[in-house]
């Protein structure tokens, strides 16, 4: 499968050097990318959740002093209020760039590219990769911090980037396009 789908990706490359890519409705567009940056919202907001939750079970927190349900909703009351901060962050900032080019992949690319379904799959691969990468270096990080959770955010977030940066290279390399970005870059460019 390997060389057979890295010549229908160079396939799907000279194809998009002549491609007219079909504009996609204003208002698709818009909704797709709300209903993306939603979940992904939801989805960090939760893992800060679990994360401050498994902090208040492994006594991080100075819960000496709280009683009852103030034990359970402590974490709650964390998660929401630092982990809100990292969440707001992404979600403004980053979550609709990268769910821009997800959405007009997806419906403008690729029902016309030979290799589009393996272009998806691996776009959603790589994402719940980084998603858990994520999670494991807040945890770790937020951890060492004595479960400071916008600390825990900031590192992971840093680690994340250059984590992906790597993981995106290697996947690049492994399915045999390495120079796939730069190729695609100079298309796009025109």
């Amino acid at each position: 499968m390997g060389n057979n789908m890295k010549e229908l990706i160079l396939e799907d490359i000279e194809k998009l050097k002549t491609f007219d890519a079909p504009m996609m409705d204003a208002k698709d567009h818009y909704r797709e990318i709300g209903i993306f940056v939603l979940k992904a919202s939801l989805i960090l907001l939760l893992t800060d959740f679990c994360i401050s939750f498994t902090y208040a079970i492994l006594g991080i927190y100075m819960l000496d002093n709280l009683k009852g349900t103030q034990y359970l909703i402590a974490p709650l009351y964390d998660a929401v209020r630092f982990g809100g901060i990292s969440v707001a962050v992404c979600a403004f900032f980053i979550f609709p760039f990268m769910a821009s080019k997800l959405v007009i992949f997806r419906n403008c690319y690729q029902p016309y590219l030979k290799s589009g379904d393996f272009i998806n799959q691996e776009m959603v691969r790589f994402g719940k990769i980084i998603l858990i990468f994520f999670a494991i270096a807040t945890f770790f990080i937020g951890w060492i911090a004595g479960g400071v959770m916008v600390i825990g955010n900031a590192g992971a977030a840093l680690l994340t980037l250059f984590f992906s940066n790597f993981l995106l290279s290697s996947t690049f390399d492994r399915i045999g396009v390495p120079n796939l970005p730069s190729v695609l870059e100079r298309i796009t460019k025109g």
